[in-house]
């Protein structure tokens, strides 16, 4: 399996330096920009994204990917005018090899999300369905993966001791395939989040914060069994923003992947975050 492979993956299997002093627990009415603490969307201004539990820009305009081999790639993101993801195109020696497209319904409310890890296969390798309630967070996740569904449901944190949503993950007739469970820090970042039915873990994911954001996660399957371990490190400007990310393959501690992210798209107002398409 490819380095391009485990990190597309890695970053795909999300839950989402040194700055400001952040309060631990701000007032509901706050809506932070970029770099400032969030549990979700809703505590960002308009235009941002609660990512890694940090407000932060929506998503990369472009990534610049290098592997351990010295392969590079460029992954281009795509956006419509109101700044909402449409999807991207991960492209080498100019050919497109992986892709993912968004659709929207006319309310906003429901996202659909095709994603290709090989484009010469003409159906998708899966389909994710999000539906938001009326305070617009995701409620309802169902995803397609060749003819196997699930469905995640999300509670999200009303406080700010650990801010992690709760996750419950259903198959087939509503069967309870796992919850999450989290262990948080003093400022309510995630030491631990495991995925799990009864005592039985399958997915842990492990944290570590730097200048109280998210610096580090590894994602290990059946843990600690799992022989392909997989830890992404953030790096960040001086407002918080992730600019980009080294994938740790096997988590041993060698750096297989780099991505440099661009966020010349997004133009950072006092109360939101504009998109600005390319001229």
């Amino acid at each position: 399996m490819s380095t391009r492979w485990l990190a597309f993956a890695a970053l795909s299997s999300c839950i989402s330096p040194p700055g400001p002093s952040l309060p631990a627990n701000p007032p509901p009415s706050v809506r932070h920009t970029i770099g400032g603490p969030c549990r979700h969307d809703n505590d960002c201004v308009a235009g941002a994204a609660c990512n890694w539990f940090t407000c932060d820009f929506r998503a990369p305009c472009n990534v610049s990917i290098t592997d351990n081999l010295g392969n590079k790639h460029t992954r281009r993101h795509r956006f419509d005018d109101r700044g909402r993801e449409l999807g991207f195109d991960e492209i080498t020696d100019g050919e497109v090899i992986t892709r993912e497209t968004w659709t929207w319904s006319d309310d906003g409310r429901v996202s659909t999300t095709k994603a290709w890890l090989d484009t010469n296969d003409p159906e998708p390798t899966f389909v994710t369905t999000r539906t938001r309630a009326t305070d617009g967070l995701v409620s309802l996740q169902r995803e397609v993966t060749h003819g196997v569904v699930t469905e995640t449901t999300y509670t999200w944190s009303d406080s700010w001791t650990c801010r992690t949503p709760r996750l419950t993950v259903r198959g087939e007739g509503g069967a309870l395939i796992r919850e999450s469970h989290a262990q948080c820090d003093a400022d309510g970042l995630p030491i631990k989040v495991e995925e799990a039915k009864g005592t039985d873990v399958a997915i842990a994911w492990t944290y570590k914060a730097k200048g109280k954001r998210v610096h580090e996660r590894t994602r290990r399957f059946a843990p600690p069994a799992d022989p392909m371990p997989v830890r992404l490190v953030f790096e960040r400007d001086t407002r918080g923003a992730v600019v980009g990310v080294s994938v740790d393959n096997f988590a041993d501690g060698s750096i297989d992947v780099v991505e440099v992210y661009d966020l010349t798209c997004w133009q950072e107002e006092a109360e939101a975050i504009r998109y600005r398409p390319s001229q």
